[in-house]
């Protein structure tokens, strides 16, 4: 067989083997996509969550990934040993072919050079044992380069299939570790090629792990933030619960409406995106939950008053939930001063009111506490239907405590009384008004 057609078989073969290659790299390479859109490290809220039970654990993700990345690894380190192996061969064959035709050009050479037994052109070659011998390479003549270790190994020449891979892959992984820093190359080109592209590899696979590794660190480090944020918002929330058990003890309410209230805010507690006013829960609260606060505080006081005491449950009942508007008073806070007009009705449903006037001998605190304020307002309302000179306080209110109440306004009044003074006023709120 002629030297050129041993040469085209020869890269034919030589382009089979490289290009195997290429749908095994495609392979990888939608593997490795898959694996970056699917395994995703989960938040640690997300795991704990209870709708989540069937998730993988966050180590089962890091196992997983870290074993892709091994893997990735293990898979380049098999192929740079596979191509160095595949390398190693050429160049003997080269070295075999140029000697030759070196030698035959001293005796003569031939053209049609061949290293086949079976070919017509088969001659005396026992030459190639001393220009490319093993035990003592002549870099002169021929430098083998990085490829001189699997001569000296003796993998080329061994039929022990297991042991060419186990020294391939492990020529691959070590020198992929090392980025190629240690091979010594020949001037051959494409040699240097490959060592090129073994650095270029091992460097992109170490910022491959190194951005992996950044990703885990910031993993670690959100979940990090994320657990001291939970546990504020949970403190936080804790506290508001606090804060609103303090308003219902406060006020006083049964156990009935302390429930409602519980099972009603506790949702909104846990939304994060729900500014809830602990401090004044009261608006926020349902317009039945409020409706029964109402009824249950002022339905009482609204009783005490002299002119609405022979009235009807069902009609104070709808003055209350109507027309009454809570308020806050802060400690310290003057409800009313003395000689000040009285605009409103207040009924104290929570904290400390007292009284005092500024002619009193004891100057150092007030010596009657109260929960009605204004009740001359419903009277004055009674007789004077335009609401001209509205009477003024004959004390000073003055908060103790921070103060919960509902206020009733002289307008509000007026609109009750012209409202109800035909049909659910009943006869005696009739008689006072025509007085």
């Amino acid at each position: 067989m002629s030297t050129s057609k041993i040469e085209n078989i020869g890269k034919f073969l030589h382009a089979v083997v490289v290009l195997q290659y290429v749908p095994r790299i495609f392979r990888i390479y939608r593997l490795w996509k898959i694996v970056n859109e699917t395994i995703i490290l989960p938040k640690k809220s997300t795991i704990v969550d209870a709708s989540y039970k069937n998730l993988i654990p966050p180590k089962s993700f890091l196992v997983m990934k870290a074993g892709f990345n091994l893997l990735l690894y293990l898979v380049a380190s098999h192929a740079l040993g596979a191509f160095w192996y595949f390398f190693s061969i050429k160049r003997e064959t080269t070295c075999w072919y140029k000697l030759a035709c070196e030698h035959d050009i001293i005796n003569g050479c031939s053209k049609d050079i061949s290293l086949d037994c079976g070919a017509e052109g088969f001659g005396n070659y026992t030459f190639l044992n001393d220009f490319c011998s093993i035990e003592n390479p002549n870099t002169t003549l021929f430098n083998f380069g990085i490829f001189e270790d699997a001569r000296q190994s003796g993998i080329l020449s061994s039929m022990d299939f297991p042991r060419k891979i186990m020294f391939c892959f492990w020529w691959g992984l070590r020198n992929l570790s090392s980025l190629g820093q240690n091979l010594q190359t020949s001037t051959y080109y494409w040699e240097n090629c490959f060592t090129v592209l073994i650095s270029i590899f091992g460097l992109l696979l170490f910022l491959y792990f190194i951005g992996n590794l950044q990703v885990y660190m910031q993993w670690e480090a959100s979940n990090e933030l994320e657990e001291i944020k939970s546990k504020w918002l949970k403190k936080k929330e804790q506290e508001k619960f606090c804060t609103i058990e303090s308003w219902i003890n406060t006020i006083g309410l049964p156990e009935k409406l302390k429930r409602m209230i519980t099972d009603y805010v506790t949702p909104k507690l846990k939304d994060q995106n729900n500014d809830f006013d602990a401090e004044n829960p009261f608006p926020h609260l349902s317009e039945e939950i409020r409706r029964q606060i109402k009824i249950n505080l002022c339905l009482p006081l609204l009783q005490k008053v002299p002119k609405f005491q022979n009235e009807s449950e069902e009609l104070l009942s709808k003055i209350t939930y109507e027309y009454l508007k809570q308020v806050q008073y802060n400690q310290n806070d003057f409800i009313v001063r003395e000689k000040h007009r009285l605009d409103a009705m207040i009924f104290v449903v929570g904290g400390i009111v007292c009284t005092c006037s500024s002619n009193h001998a004891d100057k150092t605190g007030c010596p009657e506490k109260c929960d009605l304020i204004g009740e001359s307002l419903v009277e004055w309302v009674l007789e004077s239907p335009k609401q001209s000179n509205p009477p003024s306080s004959e004390k000073n209110f003055k908060c103790l405590t921070k103060v919960e109440a509902f206020r009733l306004t002289a307008r509000d009044l007026n609109d009750i009384f012209q409202l109800h003074q035909s049909k659910e006023c009943g006869p005696y709120l009739r008689r006072i008004q025509s007085l």
